[in-house]
C-alpha cells in the first residue's frame, strides 16, 4: 500500500487496529518502522509504503496528517485576509529563489484598505494602489486597487506573510436576504445602498393555510440575533430595529440608517394541525358547508346552511365545539359555545346560516326541524273573542333579563313573546287549563300557561304546532298586540311599501302604526316577515303601554351588554321596571 501526501501536508501517524487491537506508529520523512507484522517506510518525499507479509485478521490502517514545514530549500508563504476579501491561497510551500504572486479580491460591499507583508522579522505596509512595497532590502511590486489588487514577490529567499484589511464600501452596504421554505422576503431597495439608507423588509408566508412564519434573523456584518416572528423589535450591534404585522400576515422588519452590510433571514413552520367537521343528519332539513372535505385547518372558517324541508321550519340549532356544547332556536342571532359566540342568520326562505370563525378544535353541528304553523295568519277576522286583553293598569316588568344581560340584538322567539306579552294583559297572575293541543308544547314549560291564556282568548289559533323556540317575524308579533287589543276587524289604510292590503297582517299592521305602536324604516318599509329582536320588542310594547322613563322605576336596573349609547337602552330599562 502506498500514500503520498498533499505537498503542502506530512504524514505523522498511523493507527492500526488488528482484530479488535489497536496500536499507533509514529512516523516522519525517511523513517522504517516495523509493527505487528506491518512495515512503515516513509521515503525523502513524504511517500509512505506499507509492507505486510500476511494478513490474518481484519486489519485497519487509519493514517493522520499534519501541515509539513518547509524544508532547508523551501520557504512557507501564508496569506491572510480580512472580512469581506477572498484570495486563492491561505498556505503555500515553494522553492527557495521562486516567484509568486498573491491576488486579493474585495467581495461586494467591502474595499482592500491596506497590505501589510512580513518577512525575517521584519515589516512593511502599504495601499493596494502603491507600486512597490520594501521590506527591509527586498522590493515587491504591488498592482490594482481597493477593489482587487496583486502582489508579485520575487527571487523568495525567507517564510513570507501577506495580509490584506477591508473595510466597508459604504457606497455600495450589501443587503442580502434568505427565505426557508414557505417564506417570502421583499426589500425595498437593490443588492447594494448607501450609507445612512432606510430599508423595510415584507417577511411572509407563501400558504397560510400549509405554513406560518417562526423566526427572523437579522444580521448586521458579523453580529447577529434571532427573534420570534411575533416579537416587536429585534436588536443587534447596538440597533434596535422595529417589527410589525400587518392585518394581512405581512411581517415589516424596519432597518434605519444602515451603516453595515445587512442580511435577513427568516424561517417557516409547517401548519400540520387539523380539526374534523361533523354534520349529523336529521329528519326534515339538509346540512351544507361551504367548504370542501371532512376537515379544516387550524384557524379557518366555516359558514354551515340548514335547509328545511318543504312544510318545515328549522327549530333549533345545535353546535358542538370540542366537548362543549349548546343549543338554541333557529331564530337567535348568535349561538354561544364554551364562552365563544358564533353569528347566526336566518333567510326568507327559512334557511338559517351558522358563521364557525377561527376553528381551534373538532366542530360538530345538527339541528331540528318542525312542521310549520300557520298560527297567527288569519284570513277573516282577527280571531280576538275578548276574553285575553290588554290591561293598561298592569304595573309589573314585561322583560327579565338573563344573568345580567338582556341580549338586546337576539331575536325574539315565539315562546318569549306569548309570556311576555301575557305579562301586560288580564291573563297576569291566572292560571288556565293547558287545552291548547300543540305536540311540541310541553305542559310544564316556562311559556305553558301562557299559551294556554292566549289560546283560550283567540290570540293564538290552535294548531298541531306551536314552534315556540323558533323567531317570531314582526308581523306575527303585531297580530298578537292587535288581538289582545279589539275584537273588532280594522280597514285602516297601511303606510308601508311592503305590506300589501291582502296580507294576512295587514289589518293588525295598519291598526298598531296608526295609534303610533310600531313603525317602520325610514324607506318607508315595515319588513313583516323579518324576526323582531327583544331591543325591538321591548320598544313596541313600551308605545303599546303608555310607558315611559318618567313613569317607570328604573332604578338598580342595570345590563351588563346595554351600554348607555344602545339606540333602545332607556326602552329596555323601561320594560324591565315598575311602573309608579
Amino acid at each position: 500500500m502506498t500514500a503520498t501526501p498533499d505537498r503542502l501536508y506530512a504524514i505523522t501517524r498511523a493507527d492500526l487496529t488488528i482484530g479488535g487491537s489497536k496500536s499507533t506508529v509514529q512516523l516522519s520523512k525517511g523513517c522504517d518502522v516495523t509493527s505487528n507484522g506491518f512495515r512503515f517506510r516513509v521515503d525523502a518525499a513524504g511517500v509512505l509504503t506499507v509492507y505486510s507479509g500476511g494478513v490474518t485478521s481484519a486489519t485497519t490502517i487509519e493514517l493522520k496528517t499534519a501541515e509539513r514545514q518547509p524544508d532547508s530549500d523551501e520557504v512557507l508563504v501564508t496569506v491572510r485576509t480580512g472580512r469581506g476579501i477572498s484570495s486563492e491561497i491561505s498556505r503555500d510551500i515553494v522553492k527557495k529563489g521562486s516567484n509568486y504572486t498573491v491576488s486579493f479580491s474585495a467581495k461586494r460591499g467591502y474595499t482592500i484598505d491596506a497590505l501589510t507583508l512580513e518577512a525575517d522579522g521584519k515589516t512593511a505596509y502599504s495601499t493596494p494602489n502603491t507600486n512597490t512595497v520594501f521590506v527591509g532590502s527586498n522590493a515587491y511590486r504591488v498592482s490594482g486597487n481597493s477593489d482587487g489588487c496583486t502582489v508579485y514577490l520575487t527571487d523568495l529567499q525567507s517564510n513570507i506573510t501577506v495580509s490584506a484589511e477591508s473595510s466597508y464600501d459604504t457606497d455600495h452596504l450589501t443587503v442580502d436576504t434568505s427565505a426557508g421554505s414557505g417564506v417570502r422576503i421583499r426589500k425595498d431597495c437593490g443588492s447594494t445602498v448607501d450609507n445612512g439608507t432606510d430599508i423595510e423588509f415584507e417577511i411572509y408566508v407563501t400558504d397560510d393555510d400549509r405554513y406560518e412564519l417562526d423566526e427572523v434573523t437579522l444580521r448586521l456584518d458579523d453580529s447577529s440575533r434571532t427573534v420570534d416572528a411575533d416579537a416587536t423589535s429585534i436588536r443587534v450591534a447596538g440597533k434596535t430595529c422595529k417589527m410589525e404585522t400587518d392585518s394581512d400576515g405581512v411581517l415589516h422588519l424596519y432597518v434605519n440608517d444602515v451603516d453595515k452590510p445587512v442580511y435577513v433571514s427568516a424561517t417557516a413552520k409547517r401548519i400540520d394541525t387539523s380539526h374534523s367537521i361533523t354534520i349529523k343528519s336529521a329528519s326534515h332539513l339538509t346540512i351544507s358547508k361551504d367548504i370542501s372535505g371532512s376537515s379544516v385547518r387550524d384557524g379557518k372558517d366555516v359558514a354551515f346552511t340548514v335547509k328545511p324541508s318543504s312544510g318545515y321550519t328549522v327549530d333549533d340549532i345545535t353546535l358542538k365545539i370540542g366537548t362543549k356544547s349548546n343549543t338554541v332556536s333557529a331564530g337567535a342571532s348568535y349561538i354561544r359555545v364554551n364562552g365563544v359566540d358564533y353569528d347566526m342568520t336566518r333567510n326568507s326562505n327559512g334557511n338559517v346560516t351558522v358563521y364557525v370563525d377561527n376553528i381551534e378544535n373538532n366542530v360538530t353541528i345538527s339541528a331540528t326541524a318542525v312542521k310549520s304553523s300557520s298560527v297567527v295568519k288569519p284570513t277573516t277576522g282577527n280571531g280576538a273573542n275578548g276574553k285575553i286583553y290588554i290591561d293598561r293598569s298592569v304595573k309589573t316588568p314585561f322583560f327579565v333579563g338573563y344573568n345580567s344581560q338582556f341580549n338586546p340584538k337576539q331575536n325574539l322567539t315565539r315562546a318569549e313573546a306569548v309570556q311576555l306579552l301575557a305579562r301586560m294583559t288580564n291573563a297576569s297572575g291566572s292560571k288556565y287549563t293547558n287545552s291548547s293541543g300543540f305536540s311540541d308544547v310541553q305542559v310544564n314549560s316556562y311559556y305553558s300557561n301562557a299559551l294556554s291564556a292566549f289560546v283560550y282568548g283567540g290570540i293564538v289559533d290552535s294548531s298541531t304546532y306551536f314552534n315556540p323556540n323558533a323567531a317570531i317575524t314582526r308581523a306575527d308579533f303585531v297580530e298578537m298586540i292587535y288581538r289582545l287589543d279589539t275584537t273588532s276587524d280594522y280597514n285602516g289604510s297601511n303606510r308601508f311599501t311592503d305590506v300589501y292590503s291582502t296580507a294576512p297582517n295587514a289589518a293588525a299592521i295598519a291598526y298598531c302604526s296608526d295609534r303610533g305602536w310600531v313603525r317602520g324604516d325610514p324607506s318607508g318599509t315595515f319588513r313583516p316577515y323579518d324576526y323582531i329582536t327583544r331591543a325591538e320588542a321591548a320598544a313596541v310594547v313600551n308605545r303599546t303601554m303608555g310607558r315611559t322613563l318618567s313613569s317607570t322605576d328604573i332604578s338598580g336596573i342595570r345590563y351588563t351588554d346595554v351600554p348607555m349609547n344602545f339606540w333602545a337602552y332607556n326602552d329596555i330599562l323601561i320594560a324591565s321596571g315598575n311602573q309608579r
